[in-house]
């Protein structure tokens, strides 16, 4: 073997090997699940939102500027279009916004395109500290009890849409059908990260 040709076959072991690394950690991102603290199991008395007393009522905490939450937003349309639920986003919004938030985000304007959802700014992230959630896409799902029926993510990975467990069980609870689980994990930035989220993937 010469030695230009060793450089040749040194260079594309490093080649592969980066190429190795990047999905590595790609995938290593889209299936780590953010902080799950437990969530109240019956409706919290300190929340300003209506309980529906009519039909479940379905929460989803997001960080506007968290891009893998696309995915979330796109799957709770899938639900919506098969449920007769009430159902609020709720955006977190800093006291002292920073230089790139704006207040109308791209999650935003998706969310409010979709039947029967509330969207609604929550300061300083008061509403999501009343239900102890931590990470956009978080879905709570309560009766009209205030029971806590479901908690958890409605994607299968950060930033990808597709069946997954936690939409599949909203949904079957919401129609009155036994549900693959109640409790699912959340794929999503932390909710109170005040810096610009960014997705590798992207």
């Amino acid at each position: 073997m010469t030695l230009q040709s060793a450089k040749w076959m040194a260079f594309g072991l490093l080649w592969i090997t980066a190429i190795c690394l990047s999905l590595w950690f790609l995938m290593r991102y889209e299936t780590t699940p953010g902080a799950a603290p437990a969530p109240p199991r019956q409706w919290p008395g300190k929340t300003n939102l209506r309980l529906d007393k009519s039909a479940d009522t379905l929460i989803m905490l997001v960080h506007p500027q968290c891009p893998c939450t696309r995915a979330s937003i796109s799957e709770l349309s899938r639900i919506m279009s098969k449920t007769r639920l009430q159902a609020y986003i709720l955006c977190i919004k800093p006291k002292v916004l920073p230089e790139f938030w704006t207040e109308k985000s791209e999650i935003a304007e998706m969310a409010k395109s979709i039947p029967n959802v509330e969207v609604i700014d929550d300061s300083d992230g008061a509403e999501a500290k009343n239900f102890n959630a931590t990470t956009s896409g978080y879905v709570l799902l309560y009766d009209c009890q205030g029971r806590l029926l479901f908690n958890g993510g409605i994607t299968p990975g950060r930033g990808q849409a597709g069946d997954n467990a936690g939409a599949d069980s909203v949904v079957a609870i919401a129609n009155g059908e036994t549900p693959v689980a109640k409790e699912t994990e959340a794929f999503g930035c932390p909710l109170f990260n005040q810096s610009r989220c960014v997705n590798p993937s992207k």
